[in-house]
C-alpha cells in the first residue's frame, strides 16, 4: 500500500514537472511565431523556393511552367538580374517596376515595403548560378514589410518568462493536485464514509472497481469487517438467546423448589427438604459456572488475568485434566493419553487445565455417547505440541472457522447447552501464555486440536 502511495506521488510530480515545461515552450512559442506566415505561397516564401527550379542555358533563363503558374495565381510579377543590377529576365504585366538596380535601391527593398515603384520585394538566389538573384515582387498593399526593433532590457525580458514560468508551474500543479486528489483522496474518503457506516451501522454505499483507485484492499477489508460484525451480531444475538434459556432453566428450578418450600400448608419431610435444597444448589451452580465463564472470557481478553506459572510434566498434568473430564462426561468416556517421554511446560496450571478440559468436554458434547478422545504430546524443536483428538463426526468449513469464536455454539446448539465461550476461553488461555492452537480435520473424519507450547524456561 505504501509503495503504491508513492509511486503514485512519483508520477503526479513527474506530470507536473512535465506539463510545466510543455506548457511553458508551448506558450513561448506561439507567442514568438503565431503571427509569422506560413503560407508558401506567399512571396517571402515562394522566392525561397523558386530559385530551385531556374536553369540558366546558354544565357537564356528558363523557368518552369508549374511556377510561373503560381506567380499567376497570386498576381505577382518576377525578375532575374545578374550581380551588375541588370534585369536579364522579367515575367510581369507591368511596366512601372525598373529594368535595373544598384546597391541602394536592392538594399531599401530588402528593408522596407514600397521601396520599388510601390512594390513590396522580395530577393532569393539561384541554385548552382552564382552572380544571378530572383525578385518577387507584389502590390504593397496586399503584402507589406515592418521592421521591428527591441528596445528593452534583458532583465526585463527574464522577469516576463520567470512569471509566465511561474504560471505554467501553478497550473501544472493544479491540475496534477486534482488528478492526485481522485487517485487517492476520493478513494480515501468513500472508504472513511464505509468505515463510518460500518460504526454506525448502516449498508455500506456501493463502489464501483475503477472508483476505488489504489486501495481496493481497504474497500475489501471494509466489506469482509461488516460481514462479520453482522455474522457476530447475529450470533450474538443467538447466544443471548440461548443464554437465557440456559439461565432461565436453573432459575425456573430455583423458583419452583423455594416456592414449594415457602408454602405453609405443606409439611416436608427432612429427605424432601434436603433433596429440594440440593437442586436449589444445582442450579445455582449452573448460574454461577455461566457467569465464571463470561468474567474469564472478558478478563482474559482485557489482558487481567495474571499468570503463575509452574512447571509440569506433562504426562501427570494430562492424566489429571482427563481424571477431572470425567467429572463432567462420566467416567465411562472413552478417554486415554498416549505417554511418551517426559516432557515439562511452564503453565498456569488452573487455567491450562481448564483450557485442556473445555476441549475434551467439547467433544463428548457435540458428538455421539460412543465417541473416543485421544491425547498425546511431543517435542518439535524448541516446542512442545499437545494434540487431542476424536473420531466424531468432524467439522465442515464453517464450523471450523468459527470454532474458537466468543459465543459460538455450533450447528446443533439447539441439543446442547453452554455459554458458547468453552472453546474461545481455550484459545484465549493459549495465547496469554505465548502459544497457539487451531482445528484440523483427522483422516477418520474426527476433529484434532493441537496446541503448541514453550518448553520450560
Amino acid at each position: 500500500m505504501k509503495k503504491r502511495i508513492i509511486s503514485e506521488y512519483l508520477k503526479t510530480v513527474v506530470f507536473a514537472v512535465g506539463l510545466t515545461f510543455v506548457l511553458f515552450f508551448s506558450i513561448c512559442i506561439f507567442m514568438l511565431f503565431s503571427t509569422r506566415e506560413t503560407d508558401g505561397s506567399k512571396p517571402q516564401y515562394l522566392v525561397r523556393t523558386i530559385g530551385m527550379y531556374i536553369t540558366i542555358e546558354n544565357n537564356e533563363i528558363i523557368v518552369p511552367k508549374e511556377q510561373l503558374k503560381k506567380l499567376e495565381k497570386y498576381d505577382l510579377w518576377m525578375q532575374v538580374i545578374d550581380d551588375s543590377g541588370c534585369v536579364v529576365y522579367q515575367f510581369a504585366d507591368c511596366c512601372d517596376i525598373p529594368s535595373e538596380y544598384n546597391m541602394l535601391t536592392l538594399a531599401d527593398a530588402v528593408m522596407y515595403s514600397d521601396s520599388v515603384n510601390g512594390y513590396t520585394v522580395f530577393i532569393g538566389s539561384i541554385d548552382g548560378y552564382e552572380g544571378y538573384y530572383v525578385l518577387i515582387g507584389c502590390d504593397s498593399e496586399k503584402i507589406s514589410k515592418y521592421t521591428y526593433t527591441y528596445s528593452g532590457n534583458i532583465k526585463l525580458l527574464l522577469i516576463m518568462f520567470f512569471i509566465l514560468f511561474i504560471i505554467t508551474a501553478v497550473i501544472s500543479i493544479s491540475v496534477a493536485a486534482w488528478g492526485f486528489s481522485k487517485t487517492i483522496s476520493l478513494p480515501m474518503v468513500r472508504a472513511l464514509e464505509n468505515i463510518n457506516r460500518v460504526k454506525t451501522g448502516e449498508n455500506l454505499i456501493s463502489v464501483q472497481d475503477k472508483e476505488k483507485g489504489i486501495f481496493p484492499e481497504v474497500f475489501d477489508s471494509v466489506e469482509v469487517l461488516e460481514k462479520e460484525l453482522k455474522k457476530g451480531d447475529k450470533q450474538r444475538a443467538e447466544w443471548i438467546v440461548n443464554i437465557s434459556h440456559d439461565i432461565k432453566t436453573p432459575l425456573s428450578t430455583i423458583k419452583g423448589y423455594a416456592e414449594m418450600l415457602e408454602n405453609p400448608d405443606y409439611t416436608f419431610e427432612k429427605s424432601e427438604i434436603l433433596d429440594y435444597s440440593g437442586r436449589i444448589v444445582q442450579a445455582e451452580e449452573v448460574i454461577f459456572s455461566l457467569v465464571e465463564d463470561l468474567k474469564m472470557s472478558e478478563s482474559l481478553i482485557e489482558g487481567k488475568v495474571t499468570l503463575t506459572y509452574t512447571k509440569v510434566d506433562l504426562d501427570v498434568f494430562l492424566s489429571k485434566c482427563i481424571d477431572e473430564s470425567r467429572v463432567y462426561v462420566g467416567n465411562e468416556a472413552d478417554i486415554s493419553l498416549d505417554a511418551s517421554d517426559s516432557l515439562y511446560v511452564d503453565v498456569d496450571e488452573k487455567l491450562m487445565k481448564r483450557c485442556i478440559i473445555n476441549i475434551i468436554c467439547n467433544a463428548f458434547i457435540h458428538n455421539d455417547t460412543n465417541v473416543s478422545v485421544k491425547l498425546c504430546h511431543k517435542e518439535i524443536d524448541d516446542v512442545v505440541e499437545i494434540c487431542i483428538s476424536d473420531n466424531g463426526k468432524g467439522m465442515d468449513d464453517d464450523e471450523m472457522e468459527s470454532v474458537f469464536k466468543r459465543y459460538y455454539r455450533g450447528k446443533d446448539s439447539s441439543k446442547v447447552s453452554g455459554t458458547g465461550l468453552g472453546l474461545a476461553i481455550s484459545k484465549e488461555v493459549v495465547v496469554a501464555h505465548g502459544g497457539k492452537i487451531w482445528a484440523e480435520r483427522n483422516g477418520d473424519g474426527g476433529t484434532s486440536f493441537k496446541i503448541i507450547l514453550k518448553k520450560e524456561n
